[in-house]
C-alpha cells in the first residue's frame, strides 16, 4: 500500500479502535456479503475530529464526513 505521495507504507490493523486523525477507518460490516466480495470500505485518512463523546465520534476525511458510534 502506498500513501498519497507514492511512498510505500505498512498497514496495521486495530480492532475496536476509535477514529483519530491520521488513520483510515474501515466502515460497514465485515460479515455481511451484500456486494460481490465485501460490504465495507476503507476511508481516506481522518483529517479532523468534529465531535467526540464517550459513545460517538464525528470525523472528516479528505472527501467525506462520518459518524462512528460505539454500542
Amino acid at each position: 500500500v502506498y500513501d498519497e505521495n507514492g511512498k510505500r507504507i505498512e498497514i496495521m490493523n486495530e480492532h475496536d479502535a476509535r477514529p483519530r486523525v491520521g488513520v483510515a477507518m474501515r466502515v460497514g460490516t465485515m460479515f455481511a456479503r451484500s456486494y460481490q466480495a465485501q460490504d465495507w470500505w476503507q476511508t481516506t485518512y481522518v483529517t479532523e475530529i468534529l465531535e467526540d463523546t464517550p459513545t460517538m465520534v464525528k470525523f472528516k476525511t479528505r472527501n467525506s464526513t462520518y459518524v462512528w458510534k460505539c454500542t
